[in-house]
């Protein structure tokens, strides 16, 4: 889906992004050594939700920023770690 839309709902914002966006944009937080880059449909759907103005001012700017940045990492090819159980490759 991520890899033909930008939004898992008729590419439009929906509570299916906020509910599915809110859970991913937690993996830098719980799990900052994950390397998600193997997957980086779902990083550019995690920078696209943190980079929405209602994001930040839901989870705070510093949150936002955080995942912003990881994103940034992981598409430009970040460490190849794997994080919790290789959960995400």
């Amino acid at each position: 889906i991520l890899g033909e839309c930008e939004w898992l709902v008729d590419n439009s914002f929906t509570v299916a992004d906020v509910a599915v966006g809110s859970y991913l944009n937690y993996v830098p937080l719980f799990f900052p050594s994950t390397d998600m880059s193997g997957t980086p449909n779902i990083v550019r759907y995690m920078e696209r939700c943190a980079t929405r103005p209602a994001f930040a001012q839901a989870f705070g700017e510093g949150h936002a920023s955080s995942v912003r940045g990881k994103c940034a990492t992981w598409l430009g090819g970040g460490a190849k770690q794997g994080g919790p159980f290789g959960m995400f490759k």
